[in-house]
């Protein structure tokens, strides 16, 4: 069976050929995942950028493969009522013109796969900011906020490593370094009431610690 074009760009990220097995599949992401994780590859940005898109490609791959499986064998099933009966044909239409129903309604939020890849990404931040990694956390959400915009919990989640790296530069006293960091976590979660409350405790402690 052909595999959609768009999926190339997906075996090529998984240093894959296009007509690679659900095993295959699997195998090259456990490969590059152990690669490029961020434990084994710490401060690298690059590295995390790798690991983001691996984890996309795979889910990507995993979620079209095993479709096609599905929708072969739904095709066969088709095709043996067809002969059995000429009616069939027309359930086969109306089943369709459902599922394109439901696809358009869904359009404006995340698919199934871009959903489980953000809440993947986001436990790794989430780890992350509890090992207090500011740096990698903010990599990481940077990453996800560019890839899915104005997504609430990934906002938050931004704005939290933002806060924490600031909180971290005012603790060793680096309090210009700190204060950019201050002004993106309120931009990033700008209706976050107890966050806008932490960031100005945050600027009192900057100016009594530069005697402001």
């Amino acid at each position: 069976m052909a595999r959609p074009s768009n999926l190339a760009q997906y075996y090529q990220q998984l240093e894959l050929p296009t007509n690679a097995t659900v095993q295959q599949v699997k195998e090259a992401y456990r490969r590059l995942a152990k690669q490029y994780h961020p434990d084994l590859n710490p401060g690298d940005r690059w590295a995390a950028e790798q690991f983001l898109r691996i984890q996309q490609a795979y889910e990507m791959l995993i979620t079209a493969l095993e479709q096609a499986g599905t929708h072969s064998t739904h095709d066969r099933s088709d095709q043996e009522q067809e002969q059995a009966s000429p009616r069939s044909t027309r359930v086969k239409v109306h089943v369709k013109k459902s599922a394109d129903r439901a696809t358009s309604s869904a359009a404006a939020k995340l698919s199934p796969d871009q959903e489980r890849l953000k809440q993947r990404v986001l436990s790794q931040i989430h780890r992350l900011l509890r090992h207090q990694q500011w740096q990698q956390a903010i990599y990481y959400a940077e990453d996800l906020a560019a890839r899915f915009p104005q997504q609430p919990d990934v906002c938050r989640m931004l704005a939290k490593a933002y806060h924490g790296r600031a909180l971290y530069l005012i603790d060793r006293r680096k309090y210009e370094e700190a204060r950019p960091y201050l002004q993106k976590a309120s931009k990033t979660d700008r209706h976050n009431r107890q966050l806008w409350q932490d960031i100005n405790r945050a600027y009192q402690r900057i100016e009594r610690g530069m005697g402001l």
